[in-house]
């Protein structure tokens, strides 16, 4: 019967294939073309049926589980998406949607998959696969931007006592992370903390397996001192200068702390996030002194005034080499030379090494180190109330 059933659908396909006139075509037929009937699928080609696919609830349900961990997210989305629409059986209907939802997490269609947790949550379910829906569902939220429905659903989370451990450090940091963006950051930074003070307490307990976390909790906190110090911008005046770069250099020691405490987690992905950041740290102070604006000085004193600067703080520019070149060496033990970290490292280290050669090695650099020799040790020293001492600035 299902024989004759199908024999008929191919027959009606090209009847109707065969009911439109050659000079009624104004426009060319693509080389193949998909029908989706049901769960049934034909793929013609010149109007022909090159293939039918058939496939029942648990076919299409073995089939997208074989893509999605080949990593073939594109295919498994077709296949989840086939079982959930026709709805064959609701025995796979549950898992299905959620398993949709995983796959659009993969393809970074957040928006999506907030659609597919939400409209799964609607259904009859057991209270572990309501939990796990709920997390997905704040997870892709926050992937989606939509950090004040995230902050809702993780703080309803928080609420539950029945959390393990792991779980509520997973809750603290992705609510963090809602928080922070929004700017709520008094807020965000008590729900990090309190993240990683459980995880500490924990740990010296029992193992803890799941690091990520708590990891990615305290590199949020470094990543707060890092944005205030970014953030900072030097005034005219020397006393004032003099103070922004004390608050600018206490910002980054302190962001730098906090990254230091995000490696000894020891959490792989972190780690190299982490001395990424600390270099760049670096990197950008340089930068920013160097377009500082100076004092009010003559041409020939401005061009000293450059001269003295770059050389008293290159060490900056060293200190950015050195965690870079730290970072290459930390992703080539820990497997991760791929990472989009090193990436980025790897684009820094470059143009920093060029930016050296351009800076001190170069003939605008020559030019300078004579401006600096050929100048009276007396109009240097007279020089030195007008600038601001960077000696002082912490080499660690």
């Amino acid at each position: 019967m299902q024989l004759r059933t199908l024999c008929g659908l191919c027959v009606g396909f090209f009847l109707l294939q065969g009911c439109i006139k050659p000079q009624q075509v104004r426009v060319q037929k693509p080389r193949q073309q998909v029908l989706a009937m049901g769960p049934m699928v034909f793929s013609a080609r010149n109007g022909k049926v090159i293939h039918i696919e058939h496939l029942n609830d648990e076919q299409l349900f073995d089939k997208a589980g074989q893509a999605f961990r080949a990593g073939r997210f594109v295919e498994a989305k077709h296949y989840y998406t086939r079982l959930v629409r026709y709805k064959l059986s609701s025995e796979y209907l549950d898992v299905g949607l959620y398993n949709l939802g995983l796959t659009l997490e993969r393809l970074k269609e957040f928006s999506e998959a907030v659609k597919c947790y939400k409209k799964l949550l609607t259904l009859k379910l057991d209270a572990k696969t309501r939990r796990d829906t709920r997390f997905r569902l704040g997870a892709s939220l926050l992937g989606a931007k939509q950090w004040h429905s995230a902050e809702v659903l993780f703080s309803q989370l928080k609420a539950i006592q029945a959390l393990n451990t792991s779980d509520r450090i997973e809750v603290l940091a992705r609510l963090g992370i809602a928080l922070q963006e929004q700017k709520k950051h008094p807020l965000a930074l008590q729900a990090f903390n309190r993240a990683v003070r459980l995880f500490h307490k924990a740990s010296r307990k029992e193992y803890m397996g799941n690091d990520y976390f708590a990891a990615k909790a305290q590199y949020r906190i470094g990543l707060f001192f890092e944005n205030r110090f970014r953030n900072r911008k030097f005034r005219t005046s020397v006393v004032g200068m003099k103070a922004d770069l004390q608050a600018k250099a206490a910002d980054l020691l302190t962001a730098q702390a906090h990254y230091m405490r995000t490696i000894r987690i020891r959490n792989r992905e972190w780690v190299v996030a982490s001395l990424y950041r600390i270099g760049d740290m670096y990197r950008q102070m340089f930068d920013d002194m160097m377009k500082a604006p100076t004092p009010k000085l003559t041409q020939e004193e401005e061009s000293m005034y450059r001269c003295m600067l770059k050389k008293k703080i290159r060490i900056l520019l060293s200190k950015a080499i050195y965690a870079y070149e730290r970072n290459m060496r930390t992703a080539s033990v820990l497997g991760l030379r791929d990472s989009k970290w090193i990436q980025r490292t790897q684009q820094r280290l470059y143009q920093l090494r060029q930016r050296i050669i351009k800076e001190y090695y170069s003939e605008s650099a020559i030019s300078c180190k004579q401006l600096l020799r050929s100048s009276p040790k007396t109009t240097s020293k007279q020089k030195q109330s007008k600038i601001v001492r960077v000696e002082q600035m912490p080499e660690k």
